[in-house]
């Protein structure tokens, strides 16, 4: 028999043992509240958190909750399990009663019965979650600073799941767009936002961006709520949880319909420039570092050469003698530097019975006079009659 009870006894030990490093293991301590004697009772890892001995054993309730602020609160908490059987979970910070920095703690309870139904005991556990808050906190503050950034961006910045529904946009596409996120969260993304015409096309880009097939560049347009189009290019990459299971796909978008248009005009205005330069009643040559790279069917007239024999040749068969060439090389390159463009005048001995009609080469046909600044010279030369 006393063999048995010993046994007991040290299995008892044992389990104890084991809780008290379990909690130890997981900054938590268990607590108990006597109703009648009014006292409280802690594992030693629950004294321990409190700034006490780390010993099992009975602690004063009033020197417990001097360590709490909000005491009111902790122990109205305390007093509603007991009468109303609220339920007890609650997060505060504690000022240990040894000095040591200040820790909060998550604190859960249960109310124990007698057979009458009557309280009898409250249990509870104390954990230790200062390092979690920090890190929540930490977390917090880059989550504020990611959506800051997200909402101020001059772009669009939109999340959508593997099925192409719409989980986020930021404040720069609701802008543009007319849309507020609410009306759109959820939606499929290719039936909101893109023309009929291009659906099928960006549903395929969209297959190739999910799993990480470069597909950045790209621009299509959306329909803003208005009906209007708006010019994007996109840059995406894949989400991932944290097992690596792909979840969505981010988005960056930049209108570039200001961009389109401005390279449109420039096409426009280059091809009138170019038109000019080809119709002009002169012969017109560029160089660029004093080697032909583009000239106008005038001149290859007067010249009496093809576009093959002139182009990529020296400048030095637009000029009368090496003396000439040379002396504006030197003096006049010198204005061309200075002044971006300058004429340079030249006379011609070719005859007109020397004459041929060679065509322009296409590959520089378009040539932009306005690229060929401050290295390049310009010669003109008088059409003889």
């Amino acid at each position: 028999m006393m063999t048995s009870r010993v046994e007991n006894e040290k299995a008892l030990q044992r389990a104890e043992n084991r809780l008290n490093v379990a909690l130890k293991m997981g900054n938590a301590g268990a607590w108990g509240y006597n109703i009648d004697n009014e006292e409280i009772w802690a594992t030693a890892e629950g004294a321990r958190i409190y700034g006490f001995p780390p010993v099992d054993g009975a602690l004063s309730i009033e020197v417990v909750e001097s360590c709490i602020p909000e005491r009111e609160r902790v122990h109205q908490a305390l007093i509603d399990l007991i009468n109303e059987e609220h339920e007890y979970n609650l997060e505060f910070t504690i000022n240990p009663i040894d000095g040591s920095p200040s820790k909060v703690l998550r604190s859960t309870a249960r109310l124990e019965k007698d057979e009458q139904g009557n309280p009898l005991e409250v249990f509870g556990f104390v954990q230790d979650i200062t390092e979690t808050k920090k890190t929540e906190q930490a977390l917090q503050k880059e989550v504020a600073f990611s959506t800051s950034l997200i909402n101020t961006a001059q772009l669009i910045i939109m999340v959508i799941d593997v099925e192409g529904r719409i989980q986020q946009i930021n404040s720069f596409m609701e802008a543009i767009t007319g849309y507020k996120e609410a009306e759109v969260k959820g939606k499929d993304w290719f039936d909101t936002f893109l023309p009929s015409a291009d659906n099928t096309k960006i549903r395929e880009m969209f297959k190739k961006a999910i799993v990480d097939i470069d597909v950045s560049g790209g621009i299509n347009p959306i329909v803003a709520k208005d009906g209007r189009e708006l010019m994007i290019e996109w840059h995406s990459k894949s989400l991932k949880n944290v097992s690596g299971t792909i979840v969505g796909l981010l988005s960056f978008g930049v209108d570039v319909g200001e961009r389109i248009q401005a390279e449109e005009a420039r096409k426009e205005s280059a091809s009138i420039h170019n038109s000019i330069l080809r119709a002009a009643p002169i012969g017109i040559g560029l160089t660029q570092d004093r080697i032909i790279k583009w000239t106008n069917e005038n001149l290859l007239l007067m010249l009496g050469y093809s576009n093959d024999e002139l182009l990529n040749s020296s400048a030095r068969v637009l000029y009368d003698s090496e003396e000439e060439y040379l002396r504006v090389g030197q003096e006049k390159y010198q204005e061309i530097l200075r002044a971006n463009l300058t004429q340079i005048s030249g006379r011609l001995e070719n005859t007109l019975s020397q004459l041929k009609s060679p065509q322009l080469d296409p590959s520089v046909s378009q040539i932009n006079c306005t690229e060929w600044i401050e290295q390049v010279e310009i010669c003109f030369f008088p059409k003889r009659l």
